[in-house]
């Protein structure tokens, strides 16, 4: 997922073409790291939870791909090239 600042909010996102509050876009991709080799995937599903403790991040997702679903998590700090 792309975040074009570190100010995210953290809470409960659901997948949606709304683009309303509490939701994240078509517009979210993924890469799948296999053998060293990277993939991008459009995630088409799926919810992502964010929770924030001083400046580090907790982001953890159960989302659907191209290929399926996938689960993924991040914990440290969110940056503009993250």
């Amino acid at each position: 997922m792309f975040f074009p600042s570190s100010s995210v909010t953290p809470g409960t996102y659901t997948w949606s073409y709304s683009e309303e509050a509490g939701t994240f876009s078509d517009w979210s991709d993924i890469i799948i790291v296999v053998n060293g080799n990277e993939d991008w995937h459009e995630l088409s599903g799926g919810t992502v939870t964010i929770a924030k403790n001083g400046s580090t991040y907790t982001i953890n997702g159960n989302a659907t791909t191209t290929l399926g679903p996938v689960t993924f998590d991040y914990v440290g700090p969110l940056t503009a090239n993250w």
